[in-house]
C-alpha cells in the first residue's frame, strides 16, 4: 500500500471528526470488549462521514477530468496524476465493498453476537476515510497535474492506396463540406468493400495532419448502435474517464459540456442503425459529424446536411491499384487481356484487388494467369450468392494455403467482425490449438505463429491494427472465411451478431457439435451444464453479463483447449474446471472480481498459459506449482487494503471443526470461543497475518516456463519481503527466455543477474526479452514504452538510485530501451559507460536532479548513443547542454526524436558543431525551459571546442526535421542568433510556438520549407512578428492554426 505524507494535518482533522473508542478504556478483555462496543455504537454516524469524503474525493477527481478533457489535444495527464486517478478508483471500489457490507450488517438483528463484525466494519470504514481523506489532499498537494503530449504521430494510409485518384476525389469531397460553415453532418453510404472505412481514415489523416480541428474523435459504431457503447468510445477516444457510470442522459451531458469550446470532427464508421446524435451529446453548432454507412435509407434518416453514394472503383483505378501492386510486368500484351479480365471479377473492391495483386505478384505467367481467371469464373451459374466475386476470390487465396494457415485463418473468424486481435493471444490459442507444432519451445513456437501471421498479412487477408500489436480480419473475408468453414465443415462455429444472447438461444444439437463458442462482447446467458465434448475454444472476453458459472459448467468441455474468461465478471472458477484435461491456455485477465483460484485448477496438467494479470488475487496460491507444464505465466495482484480478513483469518484456526460448516463462522461466534489471552493486548485481532504473494518453492517447480510477467505494487511489503528469494527462484528457471519483474533494490537485480549468468553458461540459453524494474520511487510512474518498435525486447527501469552499479552497466548491455528516474549523484549519463550503451535506442531520463549534461566530458573518445533514436530529458534542474567537451563524430548519429521538458539551467539546446551530427533528427520538443535563449548556438563559441575538421561547416544540417514544438519558453529570443539566417529546413511539416513572446523571427523565408502545412500559435504572436512580411507571411499565414494562450 503506498504511504502519503502530505496533508497531515487536514487527515488529523478530517480524522478527528470520526467517532473512535475512547483512548482511556484500559487494557485487558474488558477494554477490548468495550472498545469493540464503541466503534459497533458509531458504525452509522462514521459510515455517513466515509460517503461525504468519498463524494468529495469523486467531485476532485471529475474536476481533475475535466481539465485534462478540455486541453486534450496538446496536453495529458502527468504520471503522476494518472496515477491518482487510477487510485482513486480503486478507492471507489473498496469503498462500494465497504458500503456492501454495511447495508448487510445494518439489516442483520442487533446481538451481543453481532459486536465484532459490527465493530471490525465501523473500525474498516473509519480507517477507510481516513485513507480518502489522505488521497484528496495529495490532490491538493499536487504542483502539475498537465503535462505535453510527447509525440507527435502521423497516420498514413497503405501505401498503395495513397494515389488512387477516386479515393482522393472523396476525400477532398468531405474536405470541401468540412469547410463550409453550413454544413455540420455529412454522410456517405455504398456496399460493404467498396472502401468507405479507407476514406474515412484517409480523411482522418488528413484533418489531423491539417490541424482543421482542436478533436477529432473516430469511432467505430457496434453493429447495435447502442447509444451507452458510443459514449463510452467517445469518452475514450477524449481520455474523459467515467468509471461512476451513469444514465445515458448524464454521460451525454458530460460529452456536451467537454465539447462546448471545442472545434471537433467526430466521425462515425460502419453506422448499421440511425443514430439520435443528440442523445450521445453531439448537439453543438461548431462540431462537425462525418459518418459511413451500407444503407443509403439510413443516412436519409439521420437529418444530414450532405450525404452521397461511394460506388466500387471504376476501371481505371481499379487497374491503377492493380498495377502497382503487380508490378510493371502486368504491361505485357501477352498478360494484360488476361489482367483486365481477372480484374473484372473483382467487381471493384479494393480489398479484394490487393489480395489478388498480391496473389499474382511474381508470377506474372501467362499460364499462370490463365489459370487463375478460370478458378474466378468457376461459380457463374445463377443464381449467385450476395458477394459471390469475393468468395470465389478468397478460395483462390485460401487454397493456396498449407493445411495449418487454411485452418488458422478460418480460426481467426471467430473473432467479431472488424474486431482488434491481440497478436501475441491470437498466436496463444494458435499454439493451444495444436496449428503450431507441437515438440517446439514455446519461444520457437511464437517465432512460428509470427512468421504465419505475417504470411496472412502479406496476403492482405489480415490488416495491421491500431497499433502494431494488433491485427484485423478484414470484414469481406471474414464472412468468406465463415461461409467456406460451414461449406466444408471444417469449422464449426457457435457465435451470433445478435448483443443478447439467451441460455436457449442455440439448440442442444448446436451446442454439442460446436468446435469454436464465440460470444465476445455480448449479453449471454449460459446454461447450466452445456454438453460440448467437441468444443476446443471458448471465447467469453467482456461479456459483462458472466458473472458466475454454474458448479457443473464445465463438466462435459473434456476438449477444450482454449478458456478466455478474460474481462467477465466472474467472481471464482467451478470446481468442473478440474475436468479440462485438455486445457492449453486459461485467461481469466481482467477479472477485477476474481479473487481466487479453486484447488481443483491443479488437476489442469496441461495447461501452458495461465493469465491472471489484473484481478482481484492478492497473491499467487500454491497449488500453481502442481502446474508442471506452464510454459507462460503473467500475474499481477492487489495490494491489501486495511485489515478486513484478518480477523476471519486469525478466528479461522482458532473454531472447532464443528463450527466451520456454515461458511461464516465469525458472524455466530460466542465471546468465550476466544482465548482471553488472545485479546490481552487490546489490538492483536487487527493485526493482519505475514501473508506471502508468492508462497516458497511455487515458482521454482516450474521447471517447464518460458516467459514469466509479476506485476506488483513497489511499495507493497509483502513483495519486498520475498523478492530476493523469488529472484533467486525465477534465476534459476533454465528455460525461462522472457521476463518483466520488479527489484526493490540493486541488490536483489544483483541476486537474480549473477545466477541467470551461471543458468545461462549451463543451458546455452539467455534471455531473449526482459523488463526489469529497479528502485522505487513513489511520485514518477513507468512512461509507456511500446518496446515492439525497438530492434530487440530489453528494458531496464533504474529509480532512486546512487552511483553506477556494475550490474546495472550489466543489464546495460543488453537493453534497448533505459528509464533513469531520479538518481541521486549522477552527473551525465555517460557516467554508465558509453560502451555499454550501443544497444540503447529509447532513453528517457528524469529528475536527476544532479545533471548537467548527457555525455560529459570525461567520456571517452569513441562515438556515444550511435544507436538511439530517442531521448527525453525530463525535470532536469542543473541540465545546461546535451554534450560537454569535444562532439565526437557518431555522437548520436541515429536519433529521430529530441524532448526537453523543465529544464531551468539550459540556455541553449544545440552547439552548432553538434548539429551536424544529427541529420537524422525528424522531432525536437522543447518546453518549460525558461532559460532558453536560442536552439542552436552560433558557430565558434567558447563554450564548445569543436573537433577540428578538414571542411568548414557553414550550413546547419537540421535538414531531416520535420516537427518542431517550442511551448512556454519565456527567453527564448532566437532560432539562430543571426536574424538573416534562413535555416535549410526542406523536411519541415509542423511548427508549434507557444508561450514564447520573445521569439520574433522565425528563420524561415519563401523557399526553405516547402513542405510545412501546420504552424499552430496565437494569433497575437503571429501579428506581432515583425520579420514576416509579404509573400513569406502570405505563404505561411494560410497553414496557421490559431490557439488561445493559457
Amino acid at each position: 500500500m503506498f504511504t502519503v505524507a502530505v496533508g497531515q494535518a487536514a487527515i488529523g482533522q478530517a480524522a478527528g471528526s470520526l467517532v473512535q473508542p475512547a483512548a482511556e478504556a484500559g487494557k485487558g478483555l474488558y477494554g477490548c470488549l468495550k472498545r469493540k462496543y464503541d466503534y459497533a455504537k458509531h458504525l452509522t454516524e462514521n459510515y455517513n462521514k466515509l460517503l461525504t469524503e468519498k463524494q468529495v474525493l469523486i467531485c476532485k477527481k471529475e474536476d481533475a477530468e475535466r481539465r485534462i478533457f478540455i486541453k486534450g489535444q496538446t496536453m495529458e495527464p502527468t504520471k503522476e496524476c494518472s496515477f491518482w486517478l487510477h487510485r482513486v478508483e480503486e478507492k471507489n471500489n473498496e469503498v462500494g465493498q465497504l458500503e456492501m457490507r454495511y447495508n448487510k450488517e445494518k439489516d442483520a438483528s442487533c446481538c451481543f453476537f453481532r459486536l465484532f463484525p459490527r465493530a471490525k466494519l465501523s473500525k474498516d470504514i473509519l480507517k477507510m476515510t481516513q485513507s480518502v481523506v489522505a488521497l484528496k489532499e495529495e490532490m491538493n498537494s499536487m504542483t502539475n497535474t498537465l503535462e505535453q503530449k510527447d509525440i507527435f504521430t502521423d497516420r498514413k494510409l497503405p501505401k498503395e492506396l495513397n494515389d488512387v485518384p477516386s479515393i482522393t476525389q472523396h476525400v477532398e469531397k468531405l474536405l470541401n463540406f468540412l469547410k463550409d460553415k453550413e454544413v455540420n453532418r455529412i454522410g456517405i453510404h455504398g456496399s460493404y468493400g467498396v472502401g468507405k472505412t479507407t476514406i474515412m481514415k484517409s480523411l482522418h489523416t488528413r484533418v489531423e495532419k491539417d490541424n482543421m480541428f482542436d478533436s477529432v474523435i473516430w469511432v467505430t459504431v457496434p453493429k447495435d448502435g447502442r447509444v451507452d457503447q458510443i459514449q463510452k468510445a467517445v469518452l475514450e477516444r477524449l481520455n474523459v474517464r467515467n468509471e461512476d457510470g451513469g444514465s445515458e442522459d448524464r454521460i451525454g451531458n458530460l460529452i456536451s459540456q467537454v465539447l462546448d469550446k471545442k472545434n471537433y470532427l467526430l466521425l462515425l464508421d460502419e453506422v448499421n442503425s440511425a443514430i439520435d446524435l443528440d442523445r450521445i451529446g453531439i448537439s453543438h453548432d461548431h462540431g462537425k459529424v462525418v459518418l459511413a454507412s451500407r444503407s443509403k435509407p439510413i443516412c436519409h434518416g439521420m437529418d444530414l446536411d450532405e450525404q452521397y453514394e461511394v460506388n466500387r472503383l471504376s476501371k481505371e483505378d481499379a487497374w491503377k491499384l492493380f498495377h502497382d501492386i503487380v508490378g510493371k510486368e502486368v504491361n505485357n500484351p501477352l498478360l494484360q487481356t488476361k489482367a483486365e479480365l481477372i480484374l473484372k471479377q473483382c467487381g471493384g473492391l479494393p480489398q479484394v484487388i490487393k489480395a489478388l495483386g498480391k496473389y499474382l505478384k511474381g508470377n506474372c505467367r501467362e499460364d499462370f494467369f490463365s489459370m487463375t481467371l478460370t478458378s474466378l469464373r468457376t461459380h457463374k451459374a445463377p443464381p449467385l450468392e450476395p458477394m459471390q466475386e469475393v468468395f470465389d476470390a478468397f478460395k483462390l487465396f485460401y487454397d493456396v494455403l498449407d493445411d495449418r494457415l487454411q485452418f488458422s485463418l478460418l480460426y481467426s473468424a471467430s473473432f467479431p467482425d472488424d474486431h482488434e486481435i491481440y497478436r501475441d493471444h491470437l498466436i496463444e490459442c494458435w499454439k493451444a490449438e495444436q496449428l503450431i507444432p507441437e515438440d517446439e519451445t514455446f519461444t520457437i513456437a511464437r517465432d512460428c505463429g509470427k512468421v504465419m501471421l505475417q504470411k496472412l498479412l502479406d496476403r492482405h487477408l489480415f490488416e495491421q491494427g491500431k497499433s502494431k500489436k494488433f491485427v484485423r480480419l478484414p470484414m469481406l473475408f471474414r464472412n468468406a472465411a465463415l461461409r467456406m468453414a460451414n461449406k466444408h465443415k471444417t469449422l464449426e462455429l457457435l457465435a451470433t451478431d445478435a448483443r443478447v444472447v439467451p441460455h436457449d438461444y442455440f439448440t442442444v444439437e448446436k451446442w454439442r457439435n460446436a468446435r469454436v463458442i464465440s460470444f465476445i462482447h455480448k449479453d449471454v446467458n449460459l446454461p447450466i451444464s452445456p454438453e460440448c465434448l467437441n468444443v476446443s475454444t471458448l471465447f467469453l472476453q467482456n461479456s459483462r453479463s458472466v458473472t458466475t458459472l454454474d458448479e457443473s459448467f464445465f463438466q462435459h468441455m473434456s476438449g477444450l483447449k482454449v478458456l478466455d474468461l478474460c474481462g467477465t465478471g466472474i467472481e471464482s472458477l467451478p470446481p468442473s474446471v478440474s475436468k479440462l484435461s485438455n486445457l492449453k491456455a486459461l485467461y481469466v485477465n481482467d477479472c477485477r472480481r476474481l479473487t481466487w483460484l479453486p484447488e481443483e485448477i491443479k488437476q489442469v496438467k496441461d495447461l501452458e498459459v495461465l493469465d491472471v494479470s489484473s484481478t482481484g488475487m492478492l497473491g499467487l496460491p500454491i497449488v500453481i506449482g502442481d502446474l508442471t507444464h506452464l510454459r507462460c505465466l503473467r500475474a499481477s495482484f492487489r495490494v491489501l487494503m486495511g485489515n478486513e480478513n484478518c480477523i476471519d483469518s486469525l478466528l479461522v484456526a482458532m473454531i472447532p471443526p464443528n463450527m466451520h460448516s456454515n461458511g461464516n463462522c465469525i458472524d455466530t461466534l460466542p465471546v468465550d470461543v476466544i482465548p482471553a489471552n488472545t485479546l490481552s493486548n487490546g489490538n492483536c485481532i487487527d493485526t493482519p497475518p505475514v501473508d506471502d504473494i508468492i508462497p516458497p518453492n511455487t515458482l521454482s517447480k516450474l521447471h517447464l516456463l518460458e516467459e514469466l510477467s509479476i506485476g506488483v505494487d513497489p511499495m507493497d511489503p509483502r513483495w519486498i519481503n520475498i523478492a530476493t528469494r523469488i529472484a533467486e527462484e525465477v534465476a534459476r528457471l533454465e528455460m525461462l527466455t522472457s521476463i518483466s519483474l520488479y527489484f526493490p533494490s540493486v541488490e536483489c537485480l544483483e541476486t537474480f543477474w549473477s545466477c541467470r549468468k551461471t543458468i545461462n553458461a549451463q543451458a546455452k540459453r539467455g534471455l531473449r526479452s526482459f523488463k526489469l524494474f529497479v528502485g522505487s520511487y513513489q511520485r514518477t510512474q513507468a512512461h509507456e514504452i511500446n518496446v515492439s518498435q525497438l530492434t530487440a525486447s530489453g528494458y531496464l527501469r533504474y529509480s532512486a538510485g546512487a552511483g553506477t552499479p556494475m550490474v546495472i552497466k550489466d543489464v546495460l548491455e543488453q537493453a534497448c530501451a533505459f528509464e533513469l528516474i531520479a538518481h541521486q549523484n549522477i552527473h551525465s549519463l555517460s557516467e554508465f559507460g558509453v560502451e555499454k550503451m550501443g544497444c540503447l535506442e529509447l532513453c528517457i531520463v528524469e529528475e536527476c536532479n544532479e545533471m548537467t549534461t548527457v555525455i560529459g566530458s570525461d567520456a571517452s573518445a569513441n562515438a556515444a548513443f550511435q544507436s538511439l533514436k530517442e531521448l527525453r530529458l525530463l525535470r532536469l534542474q542543473k541540465l545546461n547542454s546535451i554534450c560537454h567537451g569535444p562532439v565526437t563524430l557518431g555522437n548520436f548519429s541515429q536519433l529521430s526524436t529530441l524532448t526537453f521538458y523543465d529544464c531551468p539551467k539550459i540556455m541553449k539546446i544545440f552547439s552548432f558543431e553538434i548539429t551536424t551530427q544529427l541529420s537524422h533528427l525528424k522531432h525536437l520538443r522543447v518546453e518549460e525551459c525558461p532559460e532558453v535563449i536560442k536552439i542552436i548556438e552560433e558557430a565558434g563559441s567558447p563554450s564548445v571546442r569543436p573537433v577540428p575538421s578538414p571542411e568548414t561547416v557553414e550550413l546547419v544540417s537540421l535538414e531531416g526535421l520535420e516537427v518542431l514544438e517550442l511551448v512556454n519558453l519565456k527567453g527564448l529570443a532566437h532560432i539562430y542568433h543571426d536574424e538573416s539566417f534562413e535555416w535549410p529546413a526542406p523536411a519541415l511539416k509542423k511548427i508549434e510556438i507557444m508561450g514564447c513572446p520573445n521569439l520574433s523571427n522565425l528563420s524561415l523565408g519563401v523557399r526553405n520549407a516547402p513542405e510545412l502545412h501546420s504552424i499552430r500559435c496565437s494569433k497575437t504572436w503571429w501579428s506581432a512578428l515583425a520579420s514576416l512580411e509579404g509573400e513569406v507571411r502570405e505563404r505561411l499565414e494560410k497553414y496557421c492554426l490559431f490557439v488561445t494562450e493559457e
